[in-house]
């Protein structure tokens, strides 16, 4: 999943990362932190947000903090580094919280990731109520990387789920003033895309502001 979703970024979003601040919701293994460090070093930080009741994330991302530590720390050694950044993992933060609670309190942030969330919110409301969140936190330039089950996924027969196609994807993410940014992408059986929030939107946000 990763390396399809890591070449998307770079082929068509890669200035969205320059010194920015990349917020990972329900970030699971910790895995994609890493491999966004690895591909963009030029973040200034990011942060992976989840509900870690039996303490396994922290002890996952603890172990692949020490080997992404381990193999920078090979190439610089051999002065095969070439680029100019500062390889930092202090940058690489998670949290053990809910995704709404955490949402609640945060500065604007500059590229908010949702991998395999949203589809878990069959709830109308709650589904509402955390966009609305998440459009509220993204910079006026910012971007929502989003990927989802389509109705292609296993979850389609289960009720507890929502499952999309590149259409209602889109739709629905057009209700909170965000605005696909190159052609949905397919991988399997999961669909994903970045969005940013409509010019008329965020000419409203500043007047806010």
């Amino acid at each position: 999943m990763h390396e399809e979703t890591i070449n998307y970024l770079k082929s068509y979003h890669s200035k969205y990362f320059h010194n920015s601040i990349v917020l990972d919701l329900g970030c699971s293994t910790t895995e994609f932190l890493i491999s966004l460090l690895r591909a963009f070093p030029e973040i200034r930080n990011v942060i992976g947000i989840d509900d870690d009741r039996d303490g396994k994330i922290k002890e996952f991302f603890n172990v692949e903090l020490n080997d992404f530590e381990k193999q920078y720390s090979n190439i610089v050694n051999r002065n095969t580094w070439i680029n100019t950044y500062e390889i930092d993992t202090s940058r690489i933060e998670f949290f053990n919280i809910g995704i709404e609670k955490y949402l609640e309190s945060i500065n604007k942030v500059d590229v908010i990731c949702l991998l395999n969330v949203l589809h878990f919110y069959s709830n109308i409301d709650e589904r509402d109520k955390l966009l609305k969140s998440i459009v509220q936190n993204i910079k006026i330039k910012g971007i929502l990387f989003c990927r989802v089950a389509s109705d292609k996924h296993p979850y389609k027969d289960d009720d507890s789920k929502i499952v999309y196609t590149e259409k209602t994807l889109n739709s629905e993410l057009e209700k909170y003033s965000l605005e696909l940014q190159h052609k949905i992408q397919v991988d399997g059986s999961n669909i994903f895309g970045v969005w940013k929030l409509k010019p008329k939107f965020r000419v409203e946000i500043e007047i806010l502001q």
